[in-house]
């Protein structure tokens, strides 16, 4: 595609220049705008560059102005398609928007901003020959988050105290991370639970215990909630998920390495233990805690 990508250059020349994939998703929160506005600066001082951003979100009035072209993806709250998840289907269509505009160069971007190295590497496709600090780069990992994603398993070891903003309200969290374990109790913050949380902590588990938003709360939201969980804080899966009140996650439910109880006890714990073990001996990783 022969796309301008916010530069305003002859055709000749803006065709020959590499193209930066700028991804503007929901889950970067407060640090998209800060590397937007920084990428759109490197990019003017020096038209070295072309741009197009893949995003999740309404982004037009912020960045309508770089000149940008933009390639709309599906947000993860609309996604209702039991054949393939969300991240699937983004994954998809990424790969997609890099084949369309022959992209050279991913910004890889988080909560805290453009990483060092993908920084570096905009510099130097920028061919500044000065060294320019990232001026991106948030200090700490914010309490509030905006997407299950990409945060979980950058929180410090220890207790710590998380809100998700999703469509369908906010989620109040209390996360105590091992440092040496794979496995997880999820639970609500019913005093059964959290009694059966001290246990697993005692047993040396990641812990997880939450309040959901008030209301009517859909399965899906479930579903998103227990998958971050599991992928942020344990290995394969291996733990335990408490679905005393709210619906077990289906699309879970196959997962060998997981026991899921609606009235758990100490003994669920320990086939928890005794069922992930199992599971990872017989994929050559019975090595792990």
């Amino acid at each position: 595609m022969n796309f301008d990508g916010g530069l305003g250059l002859s055709v000749g020349r803006r065709g020959s220049l590499p193209v930066v994939l700028f991804p503007a998703f929901r889950e970067y929160g407060t640090a998209l705008q800060p590397a937007a506005d920084a990428i759109y600066q490197l990019q003017q001082a020096s038209l070295e560059f072309r741009v197009v951003a893949a995003t999740d979100m309404a982004v037009f009035k912020s960045l309508r102005p770089f000149g940008w072209a933009i390639a709309h993806i599906r947000e993860e709250d609309s996604w209702v398609t039991p054949r393939q998840s969300w991240t699937q289907y983004v994954h998809a269509e990424l790969a997609e928007v890099k084949t369309d505009f022959g992209v050279s160069l991913i910004v890889d971007l988080s909560e805290q901003g453009v990483s060092e190295a993908s920084w570096l590497e905009l510099v130097s496709v920028s061919r500044i020959a000065t060294s320019i600090p990232n001026p991106t780069s948030i200090s700490g990992l914010s309490s509030y988050h905006h997407s299950w994603r990409g945060w979980l398993g950058s929180i410090a070891d220890g207790k710590s105290s998380h809100t998700v903003n999703t469509a369908a309200g906010e989620w109040h969290f209390d996360i105590e991370k091992s440092p040496n374990s794979s496995m997880v109790f999820i639970g609500s913050s019913t005093i059964e639970d959290q009694e059966l949380a001290k246990a697993a902590t005692n047993r040396g588990w990641n812990v997880a215990t939450f309040s959901p938003p008030s209301g009517t709360l859909q399965p899906r939201g479930i579903r998103q909630a227990v998958t971050a969980l599991l992928d942020g804080l344990s290995l394969d899966g291996g733990g335990m998920v408490v679905s005393r009140t709210y619906p077990k996650p289906e699309a879970l439910a196959s997962c060998s390495a997981t026991v899921f109880s609606c009235s758990p006890s100490i003994g669920d714990l320990e086939t928890a233990e005794r069922r992930a073990l199992a599971f990872w001996s017989s994929r050559g990783s019975g090595d792990k805690n």
